[in-house]
């Protein structure tokens, strides 16, 4: 059977959640629902945060919790470059942008149901007007709740946009427990339960509770990538991330040493400071305390791995951008490496390096040697799956050592030892494989080059 295209599995989604919820909602709607979506998610700026993505956020959910989650990342704000065309008039209706920085308006729209859906939001986020949004405060969730109550607000009854909302709220990430221990997700249930009061909205705590543990479900289905078990896969969409934050990533080939090696930083940066306790969050039984522990176990190991997976990677290119400085200054990593080898067999650096195998007086983790041998589980347009020259390195170094030139990679980086310094603190033979590899492709530097064989 014939796999259904991602925009008739986005409006089979907005039918079906109807359908579940017994409301008549005619099909042209639906229709025109699924293509805002899929135009915001697919607009050729992301990679991770596409119509896949919200399709998995959305799989064997309960009809609320789907219909906040096709809405739940249709702004991007600082990857999309703005707002949403189709919906860029409706979001600086409560927003005002200066300097690439975004507010909620001071004066907002006083009529109905503007006024009403704003309030919504305004309450269910615990935003105020006049307030800055910053990007990982909540500035792309609460503008996609404002852009979901509005589609949606013809069709459900308040109840329900404020459990779309909720859900959508919590998926604002890898937030701590508050002073008095609660974590977002506690806080969340404080403020509907006053949404409720002031709505007049006769329901009781049981039924708050339900939403929460609705909004629980989606926030974290929404990070499940980090209790991946398999952590190829896990890298995999760390790895895709990258050129949504790294616009340099989106010109394979183009691209120079330092732009490559500032992108993983950027993410192994991110890794270093997350504190995986904050990825997933529980409330009540949602999910079950034994399955939160496991999710969160995972999640640290994922992270950690991923840590130490950039940290070789950014020594391995730390390595040739240091041999490209010292013999005429940085350039396009292919022209050192060659270009990225997906399908086509084409001439790279590690074509020319000697085999190496594991040393036995050296220590490595048999994880991450995997990883960089044979890689992810899959490639990008910027980058292969495995990582043939950071491979090298870890083979030849081992676990202290590469530890050791990381140390002082990062004095590189910050100056405070020359490129030639840095090689010099290498061995030898490792330095001396990689600069003669280099030089087969580099051939205007290899003269240069050859003064490091």
């Amino acid at each position: 059977m014939s796999k259904t295209s991602p925009i008739h599995r986005l409006i089979a989604h907005f039918q079906e959640s109807f359908v579940r919820l017994h409301i008549d909602v005619p099909p042209k709607i639906c229709e025109d629902y699924a293509v805002f979506v899929h135009s915001c998610m697919n607009n050729g700026r992301r990679k991770f945060h596409t119509t896949n993505h919200v399709l998995d956020v959305c799989e064997q959910m309960q009809p609320l919790q789907v219909l906040a989650g096709l809405f739940h990342d249709v702004v991007y704000y600082q990857v999309d470059g703005g707002f949403p065309p189709d919906a860029n008039e409706l979001v600086r209706s409560i927003v005002e942008v200066s300097d690439d920085v975004v507010a909620i308006k001071k004066t907002l729209p006083i009529d109905y149901p503007a006024s009403h859906y704003l309030s919504i939001c305004l309450d269910v986020f615990a935003f105020k007007p006049g307030q800055t949004l910053g990007i990982h405060g909540g500035l792309n969730e609460f503008l996609s709740a404002w852009v979901a109550v509005n589609f949606l607000g013809d069709f459900l009854k308040a109840k329900d946009l404020i459990t779309i909302a909720a859900c959508i709220e919590a998926t604002i990430p890898f937030r701590p427990k508050d002073e008095q221990g609660k974590n977002c997700l506690d806080q969340l249930e404080q403020r509907i339960s006053e949404c409720y009061a002031r709505y007049k909205l006769q329901l009781g705590k049981s039924e708050i509770s339900q939403m929460v543990k609705l909004a629980a479900g989606v926030a974290n289905r929404d990070v499940a990538n980090f209790a991946e078990l398999d952590p190829g896969k896990f890298l995999d969409n760390t790895w895709i991330l990258l050129p949504e934050t790294n616009e340099m990533l989106w010109k394979p080939g183009v691209y120079f040493n330092a732009d490559y090696r500032l992108a993983l930083m950027k993410m192994e940066g991110f890794l270093s400071f997350l504190n995986p306790e904050n990825i997933y969050h529980g409330y009540q039984d949602e999910p079950k305390p034994e399955v939160l522990a496991e999710m969160k176990i995972q999640a640290r190991k994922n992270v950690k791995t991923a840590n130490q997976y950039l940290q070789l990677k950014i020594l391995g290119i730390a390595i040739i951008e240091a041999l490209a400085r010292a013999t005429g200054g940085d350039a396009p990593i292919s022209m050192f490496l060659g270009d990225v080898r997906i399908y086509d067999e084409i001439e790279r650096a590690e074509d020319y390096l000697p085999p190496v195998e594991l040393s036995d007086s050296l220590d490595y983790n048999d994880t991450l040697y995997r990883l960089l041998e044979y890689g992810r589980a899959s490639a990008t347009s910027f980058d292969m799956k495995n990582s043939p020259i950071a491979s090298f390195v870890y083979k030849c170094l081992g676990d202290a050592q590469s530890a050791q030139a990381m140390n002082l990679a990062r004095q590189m980086f910050s100056d405070k030892i020359t490129p030639e310094m840095f090689l010099r603190s290498l061995d030898r033979k490792l330095v001396s494989d990689l600069a003669q590899a280099c030089a087969m492709l580099a051939t205007t530097r290899k003269k240069e080059f050859m003064k490091w064989v």
